[in-house]
């Protein structure tokens, strides 16, 4: 009779804990995705403000150009040497087109040529609706992902409008600032060794 009862007090103690282990591992594991949860939420929140304000530096740059073309009434000619010397970045350009046929130039050569700077966006369907592009200084001017005329990447703009001197007359142009979207994909990461599958789009 009393080995009957110590073998089931010895049931009882080994229920117990059975299920306070498998109870504690289940707190401990909600728990763990929580933070985990919260740690990806943060992180997420830290990359929309860099990324905001990575766009909004690049936007500036683009404001800064176009209010200095429009303050001293340059030809296109003139606004594109004035931006060309001013790159810094190997890999971005910038176009400047006239509003109403969508031509003009651009401050890298053409790929695969010596000497033609000139782009054309009249068979790309992204500047035919120009409501998008705002006052300089007033929204981040940037366009969806194209393929740049010049050298074929996939690629984003910063855009403003401009005006400029064409022979005495005035005509409305647009500044593009090109940028490759392969060089955001990678400024725009997220920690790999805890978000490996993970990928930011704007």
């Amino acid at each position: 009779m009393k080995r009957i009862w110590v073998v089931i007090v010895n049931v009882s103690i080994m229920i117990a804990m059975l299920t306070f282990v498998v109870l504690y591992s289940t707190f401990e594991s909600r728990e763990t995705v929580k933070r985990q949860m919260a740690h990806f939420e943060n992180t997420t929140i830290t990359m929309k403000q860099v990324t905001e304000n990575y766009l909004e530096g690049e936007q500036r740059i683009c404001d800064v150009w176009a209010h200095y073309i429009n303050s001293e009434d340059m030809d296109i000619e003139k606004a594109i040497s004035f931006i060309r010397i001013s790159h810094v970045l190997p890999n971005a350009s910038a176009h400047i087109v006239y509003a109403d046929t969508l031509t003009g130039l651009s401050t890298r050569l053409k790929q695969g040529t010596t000497d033609d700077y000139n782009v054309s966006y009249a068979n790309l369907d992204l500047l035919n609706d120009k409501s998008w592009i705002h006052e300089i200084g007033t929204y981040i001017n940037i366009s969806r992902a194209y393929t740049n005329p010049i050298n074929g990447e996939q690629s984003i703009a910063f855009c403003n409008s401009i005006k400029l001197d064409d022979g005495g007359n005035i005509r409305d142009a647009i500044l593009l600032r090109v940028l490759p979207a392969s060089e955001l994909e990678e400024t725009w990461v997220f920690p790999q060794e805890e978000f490996q599958t993970a990928e930011l789009s704007i």
